[in-house]
């Protein structure tokens, strides 16, 4: 079960810009997966469907919330595009995947373990802690992007997790 605190006050107010540190959060796998499927319910129209294959391109425009079905083709690169530069903001991209056959890895992993976002590349972080059940026929994966940068000057890291159902 996710604990979440009261988002703090200033003079009365409350603070609108998120500071990791001003919140608790304890959440299990089984919560985030719960919670993932909880949102991609509740805002199906925003799903798009995509076509698996070597090359991978998702634009911030056409929504952050996306179904294919996956196999083995190798991929080779995945881009973000139009992803806004606000500095310390966060943008979470969300998959739905069906892989081909059930109980296959096959999620968005590019083979450089790297990503563009607005054509610059960035490692993507995560790819190395996955572990998913002995079966499943869909796979949630998160890919987060967070710009860090203070300024106007993008500076993302990007992370992932890929939970099993």
């Amino acid at each position: 079960m996710a604990n979440y605190n009261r988002p703090p006050k200033n003079n009365g107010i409350i603070n609108n810009i998120f500071n990791p540190q001003d919140y608790s959060v304890n959440v299990s796998s089984n919560d985030l997966l719960q919670q993932s499927l909880t949102t991609i319910q509740s805002s199906g129209s925003l799903q798009k469907s995509a076509t698996y294959s070597s090359s991978h391109i998702y634009n911030y425009t056409n929504g952050l919330i996306y179904t294919l079905a996956t196999n083995s083709t190798v991929m080779t690169t995945v881009s973000f595009i139009n992803v806004p530069i606000y500095p310390q903001q966060s943008f979470v991209f969300k998959f739905i995947l069906t892989p081909t056959p059930a109980s296959s890895p096959y999620y968005l992993k590019p083979n450089t373990n790297f990503i563009s976002i607005n054509g610059t590349s960035y490692p993507l972080y995560g790819l190395s802690n996955i572990s998913l059940p002995a079966s499943y026929t869909i796979l949630v994966q998160q890919i987060t992007l967070i710009n860090i940068s203070t300024n106007f000057t993008p500076n993302f890291i990007a992370l992932t997790s890929v939970l099993g159902h």
